[in-house]
C-alpha cells in the first residue's frame, strides 16, 4: 500500500532520496550513457523547479540524489523565470491570473515529489524511445521513490561525500580538509543546507574527522583544489 512521504515544509528541508531499477538482476544496467542522461534530465529539470540538487550518484542499478527544498514558496516573478528558464518563449505562460494556478505552480516548484516524478517519467521515455529503440515499454523504476529527510550537518556532510560507498574516502578527505570560505564559494547550495542543519558550522573538518583514513587529511589539506581527489559523487552547483 502506497504510503504518505515525509515532508518538513516549515524549514528549508534536506532529502536523501533513493531508487533502483525494475526487473530481476541484470535485466536493466544503467552504463554510461544511461548515466550521463539522468544527469542531464535532473540539471534540465533543475531549471524549472527551486530544488537544490546537492548530489547525484548514479550506480548500474539505481541512483542516490541528496537535495534541499526550501521553506518558501515561490512568488510570481520567480515562477515566471523559472518556467521560462525551463520551457522557453515558445511555450506560452500558465494563466497566472486565475484562481489558484500561481498557488498550483508555487507548491509545485518545491515539491520533491513532483521533482523526481518528472525526472523518472522523463528518464522512462528516453530510455524506452531511444536506448531501446521502441522495443520497450513500461517503466524503469522498481518504486516511485524512497526519501528520507536528513536532520544532521554531519549526516549530510557524510551522505554527498560518499563516505559509505567502496573507495570514496578521497571525496571525503576534500570536504573535510577545505576552508570554510573556499568549499562555500564552490559549493553554496551545500554550505547553506550545512548551515541551516547546524547553524554554529564554522568548517567541515571536524564532522568527518572520526571517518577519515589516518595521516591522508593534512598531506592533501596542502595540494590545490585542482589536485585534490574527488571521486565517488558528483556535486551540482
Amino acid at each position: 500500500m502506497r504510503t504518505a512521504r515525509v515532508r518538513d515544509d516549515s524549514c528549508n528541508t534536506v532529502y536523501d532520496i533513493t531508487n533502483r531499477v525494475v526487473g530481476s538482476l541484470g535485466q536493466i544496467v544503467f552504463g554510461r550513457r544511461e548515466r550521463v542522461q539522468l544527469d542531464r534530465t535532473l540539471r534540465r529539470l533543475s531549471s524549472l523547479y527551486t530544488i537544490a540538487v546537492l548530489s547525484i550518484r548514479v550506480w548500474p542499478t539505481g541512483y542516490r540524489i541528496i537535495c534541499s527544498a526550501p521553506s518558501e514558496t515561490p512568488d510570481r516573478a520567480i515562477v515566471e523565470m523559472r518556467f521560462r528558464a525551463r520551457y522557453g518563449r515558445r511555450v506560452p505562460l500558465p494563466d497566472l491570473d486565475v484562481p489558484g494556478v500561481l498557488e498550483h505552480w508555487s507548491e509545485r516548484l518545491r515539491n520533491i515529489s513532483c521533482l523526481f516524478k518528472d525526472l523518472q517519467q522523463c528518464f522512462t521515455q528516453w530510455y524506452n524511445r531511444v536506448a531501446m529503440g521502441r522495443r520497450r515499454a513500461g517503466t524503469v523504476w522498481r518504486d516511485r521513490f524512497k526519501s528520507a529527510i536528513v536532520r544532521g550537518a554531519s549526516q549530510l556532510l557524510a551522505a554527498v561525500s560518499g563516505t559509505r560507498g567502496p573507495g570514496n574516502q578521497a571525496a571525503a578527505t576534500r570536504f573535510a580538509v577545505s576552508h570554510w570560505r573556499v568549499f562555500r564559494r564552490h559549493n553554496p547550495d551545500l554550505a547553506l543546507a550545512l548551515v541551516t542543519l547546524r547553524p554554529s558550522l564554522s568548517a567541515p573538518r571536524g564532522l568527518l574527522a572520526p571517518l577519515l583514513p589516518t595521516g591522508d587529511g593534512e598531506a592533501n589539506a596542502e595540494a590545490p583544489p585542482s589536485a585534490r581527489s574527488h571521486r565517488g559523487c558528483k556535486l551540482l552547483p
